[in-house]
Order: structure tokens, then sequence, then C-alpha cells
């Protein structure tokens, strides 16, 4: 009697259902990770070429990143050279009109000498430095006739004037150098009571009185202005402003790194390209800094000759700044074409990266229904080869 060993046509049935059951779970994981390559193992090249697509993708948007903190400092420079161009032309139109000799009497009023009255709380020496930022300087009475113009303006209060000995104790001197020649002191006074008494105050009955430099309570000040500060006045402490906020600008920074002082900087864009450097522009060069410079005398404007010599530093600085301007122009033209030409080469890399990994959905849809009626179609051959050898031995036992 024959005896039936294997069942060829199950063990068929059995690889077929493996295999089909293999494709199935292959397309599952396709279709749920929407990764082609999902499976290294099976796409090895592909998945060395997707993971090096993706290496230069990350660098080359490390480069644009680095390109857009280059972009946004170098606009921080544009925004501020275009306010310093604006600052320039009005001190260039104030040294204009401080040229203008027919407007000497309406500046000066005519007078050789006007003392003015400032109030305010303030310092010996911080009122000596406001009347000099006013183009003035603290009054200095140095006859009867400057002691009454003085005591004509005054508001029933004490008020600082410009004398002072902290140089020499005792020696009392104007704050123009000049030794005091007049005096007015109250009885028992210059007394230094306690040391340091070395500025000069005026009482409400006109008689001085001496003081530390560091006391508050008066009522302000009293500014002089010559027939030269006279002139220069109407201009200088607006020209004297602006000069400041130029100066002023010379430190601003970026995220800690100076804006203004001529540093440039390597900016890197890919290990393969070379790096774009930045502009240096230099507001300390001396092309600016003669412009907000003041005089050995602390004038920006002081007479007509002056503001002659002002207005061509003024115009030198501008032309400065225009190249200035222009060159930081040109660096963020060129990081923005830097940057299109990455972008470029990012969504190249992207659609490349995505051809080789994305799944065709609809691709992969059909290969999964037919991978699903191959195993059902399989499993069908199974049992039915598992039935055949049963009938077979019925038959055979009847």
């Amino acid at each position: 009697m024959p005896v039936l060993q294997n069942n060829l046509s199950a063990e068929r049935a059995v690889r077929f259902v493996q295999a089909a059951s293999k494709d199935l779970e292959s397309s599952l994981i396709k279709l749920t990770s929407g990764n082609k390559l999902a499976d290294p193992a099976k796409h090895s090249t592909e998945a060395l070429i997707a993971s090096r697509y993706r290496s230069q993708i990350q660098r080359l948007q490390a480069g644009r990143e680095n390109l857009s903190g280059a972009l946004s400092l170098s606009q921080t420079q544009q925004g501020y050279l275009q306010q310093v161009g604006v600052v320039l032309s009005r001190m260039g139109e104030l040294a204009l009109r401080a040229m203008d000799v027919t407007m000497g009497d309406q500046q000066s009023s005519g007078d050789e000498r006007r003392v003015e009255l400032v109030t305010g709380t303030f310092s010996w020496i911080q009122a000596k430095s406001d009347a000099e930022n006013r183009g003035g300087k603290l009054a200095c009475i140095k006859n009867a006739e400057d002691q009454s113009s003085v005591e004509a303006i005054m508001q029933g209060a004490s008020y600082w004037i410009g004398g002072t000995d902290e140089v020499t104790e005792g020696q009392w001197k104007w704050v123009d150098g000049e030794a005091m020649s007049f005096e007015n002191w109250a009885a028992g006074e210059p007394n230094d009571i306690n040391g340091g008494e070395n500025a000069l105050q005026i009482y409400p009955s006109g008689e001085w009185n001496d003081l530390p430099t560091n006391n508050t309570n008066l009522g302000g000040y009293i500014i002089e202005f010559s027939s030269d500060d006279s002139r220069s006045s109407a201009h200088e402490g607006e020209y004297k402003a602006l000069a400041a906020f130029v100066e002023g600008l010379c430190s601003k920074a970026f995220n800690q790194v100076p804006l203004f002082t001529g540093q440039t900087m390597q900016v890197a864009r890919d290990e393969l390209d070379n790096p774009l450097q930045t502009r240096g522009v230099d507001l300390t060069a001396n092309t600016y800094a003669k412009a907000y410079t003041p005089d050995s005398k602390g004038y920006f404007l002081r007479d007509s000759a002056n503001a002659h010599e002002r207005l061509a530093q003024v115009k030198n600085a501008i032309h400065q700044l225009q190249q200035d301007q222009a060159s930081v122009g040109a660096f963020a033209k060129g990081i923005d074409l830097a940057d299109r030409m990455m972008t470029q080469s990012t969504d190249s890399l992207k659609d490349a990266l995505g051809r080789l990994t994305d799944v065709n959905i609809a691709e992969e849809s059909t290969r999964f229904a037919r991978d699903q009626i191959l195993r059902q179609a399989a499993t069908a051959m199974l049992a039915q080869a598992n039935i055949m050898p049963q009938s077979v031995l019925r038959l055979l036992r009847s």
C-alpha cells in the first residue's frame, strides 16, 4: 500500500501564502509611513542616497539661517545709515546758515555780551556742562556793569555763576580761566566751611557765596553768551545734539556684534562655497569724526570761518556715507542672491528625495489590494491542498 509522505500542492500553497503575506506587510508599512524605504534592508543603496540628500538639505538650511542673520545685521546697518544721512544733511544746513554774516544782528541781538537765566535743579558741574551745551558758559562777573546785568534778570532765588577755586584753594577764577579782579562777596565769605566749597553762587541780594560743587538746592544758573557765542548759539545747540547722535551710533551693536567699528565678518553658506564677507562701516573713521568733533574750544559753529570748515567736513562725511550705503546695499543684494540659489538647491534636493522616498499612494494601494487577493487565493489553495490527501485516504480505506 503506498504511503503519502508529503503534499507538494500544500507546500506550494504555503509558499504562495508566505510570499503574499510579506508583500502585503511591506505595502502596509509603506502606506502607513509614506516612505518607500521603510525597510532599509531591501533598499540599502536608495537609503544611502536618501541619507546624503537629507544631510545636504540640513547643511543648506543651516547656511540659509546664517545668511538670514547676516541680512538682518545688514538691514540694521542700512536703517541706521539712513538716519545718519538725514542728520548729516541737517548738520550741513545748520553750518551753511551759520555762514550767513547778514544774520549777525538777529542772532546776537546786537549785544557784545548777553546773560540769561536758566532755571532747574543743577549741581555746579551740571550747570557748567549745560551752559556749554547751549553754546555759552556760566556767567563771569568781571565788573560792576556785569554785576548789574546779572542782578537784573534774577528772580528772587540763588543761582550758580562761573567762579571756582577748585584748581588752587583760595585762588578764585572764572570758568574762562581769568582771575577775579572784581568781587562782591557776602560778609565772611568765602569761608570754605568743612572744606570743598569750590563753586560760586549769587544770593538774591546779589552778594556772592562759596558752596560745594555738588549742591543742588539752587534755583538754576546764569548763562553768559559772548559776541561770538551769541552768533553761534542759534545753531550751535542743535548741531551739537545732532553730532552727539552720530557719535553715539559708533557703539551700536546687533546681537553684541558691533555695527560701525569697521569690523568685517565671514558668513558661511556651505562647506563647498566661499563665504560671504560683511562690509565694515566705521563711523569712528576720521572722515566722519571731523563732522561730529568740536574744535579745541568746544564749539562746532563758533564763527563764519569755523562754519565754512564744518560744512566741508559734513560734505566729506556725506560722500563717505554714500559709499558705505552702496557697499552695505551690495552686500545685502549678494545675500539675497545667495539665499535664492540655496533655496533653489534645497527645493531640488527635496524633490529628488521625494521621488526617491515618497510613496505613490494610488500605486501602492493597488498593490496592497492585489496582495490581499493573492493571499486570500493562496490561503484557499492551501485549504484545498490539505483536503485532497484526506479524500484520497478515504478512497483507499473504502
